[in-house]
């Protein structure tokens, strides 16, 4: 059995995800990676097997580089299109924020529709790409959770003017997550509180 304990990052409000088996604090994964810290201070003895990464705009990888320092046998999961981001404060825009964001050293796992990743003692996270935000935007699912990072927020229109983003392509993964949520789906987004169905 699959827990997930959310936490806010400080910068634009963006979420933050630990995965754990509901017996395991020890070995923990994370949707995301923003205030490391948080974590560090809440669960002292955890290791951070892995992060896998929605998209690499800077709210949602800003931590990778203090995560690194902590863990450097993290793996970090992401998708091939969102790689550059990581090494590119431009691409993830943080540039444009004055906060210049560039991965130093990490190690990169390629992942892709269709991939599934075991989790010691949690089970088996599946992949789907789902693009339209960003062209290499990844959804995660677990047990009863879907992480959809910023392409689909309840309530809220994907945003597509930044670049890499398609409004068709965004309209069609909306659909297509959508078609994913069913009674007991506990939905993770990038921004907001987890909603259940």
């Amino acid at each position: 059995m699959v827990q997930v304990i959310q936490y806010v990052n400080q910068i634009f409000s963006s979420n933050m995800y630990v995965i754990h088996a509901k017996e395991n604090l020890k070995d923990i994964w994370l949707v995301d990676v923003g205030d490391i810290n948080k974590i560090l201070d809440d669960l002292p003895m955890a290791i951070i097997r892995g992060v896998f990464i929605t998209h690499s705009h800077f709210d949602h990888i800003y931590g990778i580089n203090e995560l690194m320092h902590h863990f450097p046998s993290c793996i970090i999961y992401i998708s091939e299109d969102s790689k550059d981001g990581l090494y590119s404060a431009k691409k993830n825009f943080s540039f444009y924020h004055g906060c210049p964001i560039v991965c130093s050293n990490a190690n990169i796992h390629i992942i892709r529709e269709g991939d599934r990743i075991e989790l010691p003692d949690a089970g088996m996270l599946s992949v789907y790409e789902t693009p339209g935000h960003d062209m290499g935007c990844l959804t995660y699912s677990i047990d009863d959770y879907l992480f959809t990072g910023d392409s689909f927020i309840p309530g809220i229109k994907v945003v597509t003017k930044l670049r890499g983003g398609d409004r068709m392509l965004a309209a069609e993964s909306v659909r297509r997550i959508k078609n994913m949520i069913h009674g007991g789906i506990k939905l993770c987004p990038g921004h907001n509180d987890i909603e259940y169905y």
